[in-house]
């Protein structure tokens, strides 16, 4: 429900019961190319006689709907598909006060370390509203590329996020993956290039994050 929006209401129409599943420090719905205006002047005039509507659009997800509207929360504690150190760095991040209990069992095969980072002293240009950082994009396939001619990586498949909203690190990073990799080994790494919407619901291997901007020496913020 973190990813649905408020037209999965419906559901709440047309069920004698209702089990509601999402967690708020997920992304929250796609609403790209909805105006806002549009949206209000929508919601005033059908909604208005409704509880809480002020609450229905573009930014709440139908879990945050449903708290708003139901109770009887039941919190899971425990995760299943996650390494502790991935689970750990999320407690730290969203759930401090109740943090995530790691079940993933694993043996002596797993690939160490489970987390790394490489610093590319660089920073991000714009262009037409656009941000990009080529110097990290081309570490970033240089690192796909290495790790893909070790032998522990064999048969792995990779992801790449751009965790600034731009779809222009993403395409950069995807051009060069198409030159650099084979259309054998993409398809067989299931090698995907976008932000995290394109990866909720899907996993892979070995992900690998593009930060895109940094901030600069003097800690102003720019891009």
């Amino acid at each position: 429900a973190s990813q649905s929006g408020p037209e999965a209401m419906v559901l709440a129409y047309i069920g004698k019961q209702l089990v509601v599943v999402g967690d708020d420090k997920q992304i929250s719905p796609d609403f790209i190319g909805l105006s806002r205006d549009e949206v209000e002047a929508l919601r005033l005039e059908h909604l208005r006689d409704i509880p809480f509507a002020d609450a229905i659009g573009i930014d709440h997800s139908f879990f945050d709907l449903a708290q708003i509207r139901y109770s009887g929360k039941i919190r899971l504690r425990e995760h299943f598909r996650c390494m502790p150190e991935i689970i750990e760095f999320s407690n730290k991040l969203c759930y401090g006060d109740q943090p995530l209990i790691p079940l993933k069992q694993y043996g002596s095969e797993r690939i160490s370390p489970v987390l790394g980072s490489v610093f590319v002293k660089t920073t991000a240009i714009a262009s037409d509203s656009k941000v990009a950082n080529y110097e990290e994009a081309e570490a970033l396939v240089g690192k796909m590329l290495e790790l893909s001619r070790r032998p522990e990586y064999t048969g792995k498949s990779f992801g790449v996020i751009s965790l600034l909203s731009t779809s222009r690190q993403a395409e950069y990073i995807r051009r060069r993956v198409a030159e650099e990799f084979d259309a054998r080994e993409i398809e067989e790494r299931r090698i995907i290039c976008g932000d995290p919407y394109d990866f909720q619901g899907d996993e892979r291997d070995i992900m690998f994050l593009s930060l895109v901007a940094r901030p600069p020496e003097s800690g102003r913020k720019v891009h």
